[in-house]
């Protein structure tokens, strides 16, 4: 796929990125100034993919969640990347936290089989464990708030996440949004 006829992307060269991650559907890249971090979607995965998250990063930056700015789309000739630049650093892991508090209190007992191999009630009680030591906290009441606050993360996720898997139609969005607006007492 030759992206490079497409305006809207800046060509750049790989060699001056290492990698640094890698996750099911792409492999991220550091610019060797440690500034920027560029996306590259895997091989079969069209333009439509970078764009689509690119404009969902945006509107999350642009809400004010704290995440990387997404400032221009790129590319290597080859494959379709997107890149965060500005506020990109370490520090912000309430998005990981957020998903890791979900995984481990509302997925399926299925699901949590099949991608954990463990049971709802174990991951429960592994969460339990973790949230403790991760906030300093005892009290139930006070690390109930910390949980509560993980939810806008985790919902922002969980409604791009489907919305792949849906190719953003058909996706049960409501009853995610209901899940977040009970969990915020909305």
């Amino acid at each position: 796929m030759d992206t490079t006829a497409n305006h809207n992307y800046e060509l750049i060269n790989l060699d001056d990125y290492i990698q640094s991650g890698e996750g099911g559907m792409a492999l991220t890249y550091n610019h060797k100034d440690g500034k920027t971090l560029a996306k590259l979607f895997t091989k079969g995965m069209g333009a439509e993919t970078a764009e689509r998250e690119f404009l969902v990063n945006k509107t999350v930056y642009e809400m004010g969640i704290l995440t990387p700015k997404p400032i221009r789309l790129v590319t290597d000739g080859d494959r379709t990347l997107w890149i965060d630049v500005g506020d990109f650093a370490y520090g912000v892991p309430e998005w990981d936290l957020g998903m890791m508090f979900y995984s481990s209190n509302y997925m399926s007992e299925q699901r949590a089989i099949s991608i954990f191999h463990l049971p709802m009630e174990v991951l429960r009680q592994h969460w339990a464990v973790f949230a403790k030591a991760y906030f300093c906290i005892e009290d139930p009441e006070e690390l109930k708030k910390k949980q509560q606050a993980l939810f806008p993360f985790f919902a922002v996720k969980m409604l791009f996440i489907i919305s792949k898997i849906h190719n953003g139609s058909g996706a049960p969005s409501e009853m995610i949004l209901s899940l977040i607006r009970r969990n915020l007492g909305m």
